[in-house]
């Protein structure tokens, strides 16, 4: 019976959580958003998807850079993170931590896997639990297997990249995260799975 009243406070603080978090996006949308015309902003909240899953206490957050202007994409998409993550997180080290990641995520996308393609467009999904947050992040590029950071050590000297002048970026992800997974579906799609783990004082509950 006690378990039951911990499981249903933590389903009801998460679902408050994203009650509130919901609403702070509506009006963000509503307010912000520089730097895109008003078709785009439209387009960019269509696709923008935040669900609660009482099942497990998780909150999704979805959304695709499909709309995001090319000469900024990458500064935009840092934007739209840290405005979502800090009304999530009450850890300005983690939403650092997170923003460094994605960055250097992104960044490795369009330089290798959209290197000659016309396509940019990257998907994401943020899961949100008490313990960790869990990041999917996919690219529709046909060279994926060199964006397969899962296969980097994490624990090479920084000397060692810094020689080689490449990778510093990757060893950054996996020392920043504690699980890094890939995955190619051929003629489809390639998924990159992070996870960084966080005790549950780290949420805005």
């Amino acid at each position: 019976m006690f378990e039951k009243k911990i499981k249903c406070d933590k389903i009801y603080n998460m679902y408050n959580l994203f009650l509130d978090f919901k609403q702070k996006t509506d009006q963000f949308f509503l307010t912000s958003l520089p730097k895109i015309n008003n078709e785009q902003k439209l387009n960019f909240k269509k696709e923008f998807k935040i669900n609660f899953y009482p099942q497990d206490s998780s909150i999704s957050i979805s959304f695709s850079t499909k709309y995001f202007p090319k000469p900024i994409k990458l500064s935009f998409i840092q934007f739209i993170l840290k405005n979502l993550l800090s009304n999530l997180i009450n850890n300005e080290t983690l939403i650092a931590d997170i923003i460094i990641a994605i960055d250097e995520i992104v960044s490795n996308i369009l330089e290798h896997s959209y290197k000659k393609t016309g396509n940019e467009e990257i998907c994401f999904e943020f899961i949100f639990t008490q313990k960790k947050m869990i990041m999917h992040i996919k690219d529709f590029g046909p060279f994926g297997h060199l964006m397969d950071i899962s296969k980097v050590s994490g624990n090479k000297s920084k000397n060692t990249f810094m020689k080689k002048k490449r990778g510093m970026g990757v060893y950054m992800v996996k020392k920043i995260m504690d699980q890094v997974e890939y995955e190619v579906i051929p003629d489809k799609y390639n998924l990159l799975t992070i996870i960084k783990n966080f005790d549950s004082s780290s949420l805005l509950l």
